[in-house]
């Protein structure tokens, strides 16, 4: 368990508690759907140009062409097995406004938040990779 975690760049900043649970150290190398996480992440700043770092094809989304010297603001409660994250809390701050629980209507296109955030309890799927930050560009790149 990891409390207080606190890994800082130039431009970002993550903090909060990780816990991971497994059955054995050669799960984590073997069978990583087999690990489970349990994530507080509190008063988190990411820089999208930190982002594009880890993830350069994220460069080619005009969202994060347009907004590369902004950062977003994060707090969460992640739990669950490696392969089925589920959020418990989430708050997302973009260019300094919180990205609303909103779902699909009929009216319109989806909002910011429609494919990531819910009141509570939503499941993630099987997260692979890059998949977080696929949901996470899905959702930043939909018009309000």
């Amino acid at each position: 368990m990891l409390d207080n975690l606190l890994i800082k760049t130039g431009n970002s900043r993550i903090a909060g508690d990780v816990k991971l649970t497994y059955p054995d150290l050669s799960t984590v190398a073997n069978n990583l759907s087999q690990v489970g996480l349990d994530i507080n992440l509190s008063d988190t700043r990411i820089a999208y140009q930190d982002m594009l770092y880890f993830v350069p094809s994220l460069a080619q989304e005009n969202f994060f062409r347009q907004h590369q010297s902004e950062t977003m603001l994060l707090e969460a409660h992640i739990q669950g097995a490696v392969d089925n994250l589920e959020i418990d809390e989430l708050l997302v701050k973009v260019s300094g406004q919180n990205l609303p629980y909103r779902q699909r209507d009929s009216a319109g296109p989806a909002r910011y938040g429609a494919t990531l955030c819910r009141p509570r309890r939503r499941s993630l799927g099987h997260a692979t990779g890059t998949g977080l930050f696929c949901t996470l560009q899905c959702t930043f790149t939909r018009p309000l």
